[in-house]
């Protein structure tokens, strides 16, 4: 998220909330005040651009409350008594919020099957995001990376027998924060007809 933020024009200061964000189509609200001391013949006027290249005189609309906004789009402020606007502020729509992640992993005789969920509640997550697996042994050591892809399932093969890992898989939301989601999963022991035989690594 961003902070409320003061920004100044020609006719005086004005303040743009803190955006909130819409979980469902993960878009942006913010408000608009006029700070005190602000001639009040003064109204407020906004657009909202994806560059501030693409701001026009035909786009300022009246209004305090301002909502559909996407990310790293742009909201303009200014003052307008109906002659003079004295020019603008701006104020670009960011978010920090680390996406959720959930991992589970489920064992196999020498591996272990992980599957992952990520969801984002403010800016949303990437059609198409890249997952980054990682394993490691659960008594210590630097997790390995073993894959990475659109994958939202991997398996990782090739372990010790009644050995407990962890694994932890990483993904982007479509602002850039990185979140994470580990597990720790115990790997199986071969079963025969004749008893329980260990397949070493």
């Amino acid at each position: 998220k961003v902070t409320t933020t003061t920004v100044t024009t020609a006719q005086g200061n004005v303040t743009i909330s803190s955006p909130t964000w819409n979980a469902t189509n993960h878009t942006a609200s913010v408000t608009i005040s006029k700070n005190a001391g602000v001639d009040s013949t003064y109204t407020v006027q906004y657009q909202v651009v994806t560059t501030l290249a693409n701001i026009t005189e035909s786009g300022w609309e009246p209004g305090t409350s301002v909502s559909g906004i996407n990310l790293n789009e742009y909201v303009c402020v200014r003052l307008w008594d109906g002659n003079n606007g004295g020019g603008y502020t701006s104020s670009k729509i960011t978010e920090t919020t680390d996406p959720t992640v959930n991992v589970t992993g489920v064992p196999t005789t020498n591996g272990i099957t992980a599957t992952v969920t990520a969801t984002d509640n403010e800016a949303g997550m990437p059609a198409n995001p890249t997952y980054i697996y990682y394993i490691r042994k659960a008594d210590g050591g630097t997790f390995e990376e073993k894959h990475r892809g659109p994958e939202t399932s991997h398996t990782f093969t090739g372990l010790d027998q009644t050995t407990e890992y962890e694994i932890k898989v990483e993904v982007a939301d479509k602002a850039g924060n990185v979140g994470e989601g580990t597990d720790k999963v115990t790997t199986t022991t071969v079963t025969t007809a004749q008893g329980n035989v260990t397949i070493s690594s």
